[in-house]
């Protein structure tokens, strides 16, 4: 679709909303990304079922339930509804700010940016807590199984991927999935509603007072443990201070595991397109590694 024929569809299937500027702001993993009057975010997916829609449907229920519970600025859902072709479409308010890439990020200085991960921390511990535990108000409440989460780590840790490691580098991974997998048997946690997306660029901060202020992307958010939002951090030291304990004596270790799943993740993509030298490697060596 281009520029016109989205605008057309919008226009369709919102007839009550009154369209002047309207402009194409790019491609997300899930669908098209347009703005209407400078002020409403309409987000078009790529289909009309499957995985991508299922993530447009949740991210529109997942934002309406937390309207008011956070204290960080997120998208307000305004319109939503499926269109004449299938796809469900919402339109959510756009959030002044400027985006906490990671270029900009790496700018900061060191206390700036452990200042940062620390109200990360707090926020997602205030998502955590919003959210309690019951998944029967989404629109979708699957969780992963512990035994999905397992399979998911070891089609990561392939051949082409364990190649790249030492004999006794490779015994330490199958370790750390090896605990994990005890722990979750023997000291299950429950669920609480996740993210699932938090890179940097899913935020938004104020450059005058290094504050976040937003937090965006809510599409691929469900239930699962807490540790299991930290997959980004490897180096966790920052964020886990903003959060705060909550009890799970195993935190760490769940989320060195989770970690170390989407390391291993990234540096099988790296292999696949032979991006040398591995970036995900050094870390899983420098920060999953070499603390055992």
């Amino acid at each position: 679709m281009d520029i016109n024929d989205i605008k057309t569809l919008i226009c369709k299937t919102f007839p009550e909303l009154m369209i002047g500027e309207f402009a194409f702001l790019g491609k997300g993993k899930s669908g098209l990304l347009c703005i209407a009057n400078g002020e409403i975010v309409f987000k078009i997916p790529l289909q009309s079922e499957g995985e991508i829609a299922r993530w447009q449907k949740n991210e529109a229920v997942v934002l309406k339930y937390l309207e008011g519970k956070l204290d960080v600025d997120i998208p307000k859902v305004l319109y939503a509804a499926t269109a004449e072709n299938g796809l469900f479409i919402f339109g959510e308010t756009f959030l002044c700010g400027t985006s906490l890439t990671y270029e900009l990020y790496d700018t900061f200085c060191e206390d700036t940016k452990n200042d940062l991960l620390r109200q990360l921390g707090r926020i997602v511990r205030g998502l955590h807590d919003a959210g309690g535990h019951d998944a029967s108000w989404q629109a979708d409440g699957y969780q992963d199984t512990p035994a999905e989460i397992m399979a998911e780590f070891y089609g990561r840790f392939s051949y082409d991927v364990r190649s790249v490691f030492s004999g006794g580098e490779v015994e330490k991974i199958c370790a750390i999935a090896d605990k994990y997998q005890k722990i979750t048997e023997e000291r299950p946690v429950r669920p609480v509603l996740c993210h699932h997306d938090l890179h940097l660029a899913n935020l938004m901060i104020d450059l005058g007072s290094k504050r976040i202020t937003g937090l965006l992307d809510f599409g691929c958010a469900g239930y699962a443990e807490p540790a299991r939002d930290w997959h980004y951090y490897f180096d966790s030291r920052y964020v886990l201070e903003g959060y705060g304990g909550n009890g799970d004596a195993y935190f760490l270790d769940r989320q060195k595991f989770h970690a170390l799943s989407w390391l291993l993740h990234n540096l099988g993509e790296e292999i696949g397109q032979n991006q040398k030298p591995y970036t995900s490697l050094g870390y899983i060596k420098d920060y999953i590694l070499a603390f055992m």
